[in-house]
């Protein structure tokens, strides 16, 4: 025994697992504290596919019907150009004018904050509008978010109420949708909407007078409702509106748009006023059968899964309430690859645990060592998705990937320690506690620096700069962790 004492004198106990031997209620007492807040983290951490990815971009797009290239270039995508070019933290600055449509792109350094350059954008836009051309549409701005995809394509058929079904899910269905937690924009595609159209006669026009900027002008102060101000019965103030937008096609024929000869000129003196639709441009069919789709986006920063789970617990009550032979069919849940690819990486996840686990015991041989090794595993992975809910980060595929990565590290520590305490017992004849102390202190440093190591490989993705760092950020910041 004195021999076996002889050689480990040389061994100087390390703060660490002395502290943790000695002390097993403080440390089981710390360690069940981080497990419960990390997996109430966990419960708490939405799922995704991607981490948020906002592309620096803002594209303004303006439409100038009936206007030439050179023409919208000249009064359209030059002032725009102008005003634009001082916005802060601009990059680059490209344009494109074509016939009737301006399109003007910035790009961002990565990085900033997209809601303040879009806000900086909006209050440039505000101050050309009186340099733009009134006919000009005013200037749209669209911006390029991961976020902004649509999760759900939802399709619709009917038979009897085919005529009406656009409109049936453009008012009703929509409007039952964006009451859902969590959707954003719903938009429809196909089926037949309504249109106005307005055959002008030119020569009845023209033999009395009149122009097509006469007539449109005319639509346009005809079709207003305008505020009359207000009323006070009592204590009550009543504020006061007067309807004057078209209700029917009747009332289109009828609409005054000029004087000839000291008679009013009416639409329908001068052009056919009919209730129709759009030229067909293209046609949505399911399964063989003529129907419409509605695009289903969710809110910035709503969670996939979440928003998805809803509408489909909110479908068979919006069946309800439609015609008997409309017909709702979910066509494509983008929660569905989130959903699937999630459970791949974290079945794989888990095969790697119980593979480690069964060629732990197959070299080892002892049951009690492959058991420590075993729950080092999940208490170091679990522990990690604390720190990961106080970054913001959500459960992606790219956490699931470090967290995979990342038990390798876990094993490769966890197993020269174990290895090292069991040598202890066998030749030293040490006590378990004993071997836990001097084999952990005697190896504790170098398995300190080897990780010190690996993390050091993967701290530098941190500083990774556009997309990539996007996602390579969090691959660090998870394996470091």
């Amino acid at each position: 025994m004195s021999t076996n004492n002889k050689d480990q004198s040389h061994i100087t106990p390390f703060w660490l697992p002395s502290f943790s031997v000695r002390r097993p209620v403080t440390v089981i007492m710390i360690y069940l504290a981080l497990l419960t807040l990390s997996i109430v983290s966990m419960t708490r951490m939405k799922l995704d596919m991607f981490p948020d990815v906002s592309f620096p971009t803002i594209t303004v797009i303006t439409q100038y019907q009936g206007a030439g290239a050179r023409e919208v270039e000249q009064q359209i995508t030059k002032p725009i150009e102008s005003q634009l070019s001082i916005v802060r933290n601009l990059d680059q600055l490209t344009s494109k004018s074509s016939e009737g449509l301006s399109i003007v792109q910035l790009k961002f350094k990565w990085g900033i904050d997209l809601d303040n350059a879009a806000n900086d954008v909006r209050d440039r836009l505000g101050l050309i509008k009186r340099y733009i051309p009134e006919e000009a549409d005013d200037p749209m701005i669209m911006r390029f978010d991961m976020q902004d995809m649509p999760i759900l394509f939802v399709g619709a058929t009917a038979k009897e109420t085919f005529a009406k079904l656009y409109d049936l899910l453009d008012k009703d269905v929509s409007d039952m949708l964006k009451r859902i937690n969590g959707v954003g924009n719903v938009m429809v595609n196909g089926g037949i909407s309504r249109q106005i159209n307005i055959d002008v006669d030119r020569q009845k026009l023209e033999s009395r007078g009149l122009t097509l900027m006469t007539l449109k002008a005319s639509l346009r102060r005809n079709n207003l409702m305008t505020a009359a101000g207000d009323i006070k019965i009592g204590d009550i103030k009543y504020l006061l509106r007067v309807p004057g937008e078209f209700e029917n096609v009747d009332e289109i024929k009828e609409a005054p748009i000029g004087m000839y000869q000291g008679n009013v000129v009416k639409m329908k003196d001068v052009a056919h006023v009919l209730d129709s639709s759009p030229e067909e441009s293209d046609r949505v069919c399911i399964n063989g059968e003529r129907g419409a789709v509605l695009i289903i986006q969710k809110r910035s920063g709503a969670n996939i899964v979440e928003v998805s789970n809803a509408v489909m617990k909110a479908l068979p009550g919006i069946q309800g309430k439609l015609p008997k032979d409309v017909k709702l069919e979910i066509l494509i849940d983008g929660a569905d690859d989130v959903r699937r690819t999630l459970k791949n990486l974290s079945d794989t996840l888990w095969i790697a645990v119980i593979l480690i686990f069964g060629i732990i015991l197959f070299f080892v041989r002892q049951l009690r060592p492959a058991v420590i090794v075993f729950t080092s595993i999940p208490v170091s992975l679990v522990d990690s998705f604390m720190l990961q809910y106080l970054f913001g980060y959500t459960v992606n595929m790219i956490s699931l990937l470090a967290i995979t990565i990342a038990v390798g590290l876990v094993v490769d520590d966890a197993l020269v320690v174990m290895e090292n305490q069991v040598r202890h017992m066998e030749e030293f004849g040490s006590s378990p506690k004993e071997a836990a102390i001097n084999a952990t202190s005697q190896v504790g440093r170098a398995v300190t620096v080897s990780t010190l190591t690996s993390c050091i490989v993967f701290l530098p993705m941190i500083f990774a700069t556009g997309i990539a760092g996007i996602f390579f950020k969090q691959l660090a910041v998870v394996i470091v962790v």
